[in-house]
């Protein structure tokens, strides 16, 4: 599911920065599959991409906000609950109504498939534990980004133009505010130069935590990151920024 990011000058300049950066890469991409494959490689669908989704990106925003993906998968969600051949839509019809009653479908199989809704503005979290007006969350869900401290696929974000593991996440019950606390990766070297800077692409190896802790509000953030580890000692990340 997308975020639902609003459109200011913060998001219309890095649309325009990615997406320059990227259109060079395209076409030199269509002008060598024409070099070693020939013209037939020039597609329809190959020119369409590597000459104009820049500006459908530079325009709409992320891929993903105007692709028709989501609802082929819908579809094949659809066709998942017909269980036999008499009356396809009539099971479809059935097994959908139950799903908007209840959040759930069960199937033949006894399988039950749950559907959370996403909150885009109000985040929903599990608590476990308080002290006075404070209380520490182990995992919350904002604007469709899950954030959590115990797994390293959910705790890597970055914020402030730095990349950053989250150690801490805490809500101040009086008012709401909840805070985001982690440390910063010192040392952050690209993953190749050519033909670009990764870290322009938004992939980094980062490694040396900061000892210092810092902390942010929620509503700063605006991207995670994909990380895995380079080391057994998890002291090197190979990360991945979601640009979108």
């Amino acid at each position: 599911m997308c975020r639902n990011v609003p459109w200011n000058d913060e998001r219309k300049t890095t649309l325009e920065k990615i997406g320059e950066l990227v259109r060079p890469i395209l076409r030199n991409f269509m002008k060598d599959g024409i070099i070693i494959y020939g013209k037939n490689f020039a597609t329809l669908n190959v020119h369409a991409f590597c000459c104009h989704v820049v500006d459908d990106y530079k325009r709409f925003g992320s891929l993903d906000e105007f692709s028709v993906f989501r609802f082929e998968s819908f579809l094949g969600w659809l066709k998942s609950l017909v269980l036999a051949a008499k009356y396809p839509v009539r099971q479809i019809i059935n097994l959908y109504s139950t799903f908007l009653l209840t959040g759930t479908v069960r199937k033949a199989n006894t399988i039950v498939n749950e559907f959370t809704q996403e909150y885009s503005e109000h985040p929903d979290f599990i608590v476990i534990s308080s002290c006075g007006d404070y209380q520490l969350i182990s995992r919350i869900r904002y604007q469709s980004l899950t954030l959590r401290t115990d797994n390293h696929r959910d705790c890597h974000l970055y914020i402030d133009e730095s990349f950053v593991r989250l150690s801490k996440i805490v809500q101040q019950v009086s008012t709401g505010r909840v805070l985001l606390f982690g440390n910063k990766y010192e040392n952050v070297t690209s993953v190749f130069d050519e033909p670009v800077n990764s870290i322009d692409l938004g992939l980094a190896v980062c490694s040396n935590l900061s000892t210092k802790t810092y902390s942010w509000d929620l509503q700063l953030i605006r991207e995670k990151c994909f990380a895995f580890p380079l080391s057994k000692t998890g002291s090197e990340w190979a990360v991945a920024r979601y640009l979108h």
